[in-house]
């Protein structure tokens, strides 16, 4: 039978059997406008434009797209500016919000968010594009989404996941992952002030985030101040502040970028933080012309080594980054170097080979 008439009975008919049976004899365009593929995998690097992926993914998305964020009002401040910057509405959900009026909406990924959009009579045919995915792989509403998108840096950590789909976000020629960054051995004792006045040779932005309490925090913080009287010492807590000549100073606001800002015409900064210097949150200035050049890391996995590793980007200036890590840590580094460049390994370990065709009903067309 001509394929083009099998179309038109599966458009009319809606016979779950009958689309199934018919899948592959009928034209790609119709057949497309039928069958979807209900779940995609899209992997990049750490900080390699997977945000531009995930604008890119919106665009060319005709549902309305949920996009879930993991819980920090950090990320969605980057969020909200990247997309605006791209030209792109976002409608981020608040206690005053009462309609849905944007087509993308984000949400953080938390109860209270979750209960507030239900209350906003939601759309019922939609997809959903899960940022940090390993994070936020078993949100409710991923269960009635027509499209799922899962977004992650950390393909490794899905164990019984498959996906009808799997993309790698293209490195830029100026991104400098892991393979670009001096490693520098440290003991597990770390000399906060030796590394500061090594720092201190070159120019940019010493990150610390080994801390795990907020008065270890204030201490290294203020001694670093003491040692570096010029030098604007961050403090990232939930009292942001500066450190200057051991005078603390606050800093307001959510935006990461117009702190950074503040200090892009410094020769040097020296910022401590915690769970503000996390997976997803990137440490630049609004031009993109101040960021990381060292890092102090001190994890205990990978997981939460690539959560913390704030150093690796897409940069222009063509810098000299250094990361101290743990010296028993980095043969775990090697290992994932290793890792993610096979990514036909990722393939094969995700790829739903029987795939279930997931089918539109007659509504939805």
């Amino acid at each position: 039978m001509n394929p083009d008439v099998l179309a038109k009975i599966l458009v009319y008919s809606g016979e779950p059997s009958a689309m199934i049976a018919l899948c592959n004899h009928i034209c790609p365009t119709v057949r497309n406008s039928l069958y979807k593929c209900s779940k995609k995998l899209i992997y990049g690097e750490i900080q390699s434009g997977k945000t531009a992926k995930i604008i890119d993914e919106v665009r060319r998305c005709k549902l309305p797209v949920l996009l879930i964020i993991q819980n920090s009002r950090l990320v969605q401040k980057q969020y909200q500016v990247r997309f605006r910057e791209a030209g792109v509405h976002l409608q981020i959900i608040r206690k005053s919000t009462t309609a849905l009026t944007g087509r993308v909406v984000v949400l953080m990924n938390n109860k209270n968010q979750m209960t507030k959009y239900m209350a906003l009579n939601p759309p019922k045919a939609y997809a959903i594009l899960l940022d940090e995915s390993d994070l936020t792989q078993f949100h409710p509403l991923r269960a009635n989404a027509s499209v799922e998108i899962h977004v992650t840096a950390t393909p490794f950590r899905y164990r019984s996941n498959t996906f009808d789909e799997i993309q790698f976000v293209d490195k830029h020629p100026n991104y400098y992952g892991l393979d670009k960054v001096q490693l520098k051995p440290i003991p597990k004792e770390i000399d906060y002030a030796a590394i500061a006045n090594e720092f201190m040779a070159s120019r940019g932005i010493l990150l610390i985030n080994t801390f795990t309490r907020i008065e270890q925090m204030k201490t290294v913080a203020m001694n670093l101040s003491s040692a570096h009287p010029t030098i604007p010492v961050i403090l990232l807590t939930t009292d942001k502040g500066v450190y200057k000549n051991r005078v603390f100073a606050r800093i307001r606001g959510n935006s990461l970028n117009r702190v950074l800002d503040l200090y892009a015409e410094e020769p040097h900064v020296i910022i401590v933080a915690n769970r503000m210097a996390t997976r997803g949150i990137s440490f630049t200035n609004s031009t993109h012309t101040t960021h990381i050049t060292h890092q102090v890391s001190k994890p205990s996995t990978i997981t939460g080594f690539l959560q913390k590793c704030r150093i690796l980007g897409i940069y222009p200036d063509l810098p000299q980054l250094t990361l101290y890590i743990d010296e028993t840590f980095v043969y775990k580094i090697e290992n994932y170097k290793r890792t993610v460049a096979n990514r036909a390994a990722i393939v094969e370990h995700h790829q739903n080979t029987e795939r279930k065709i997931v089918y539109k009903s007659c509504l939805d067309i």
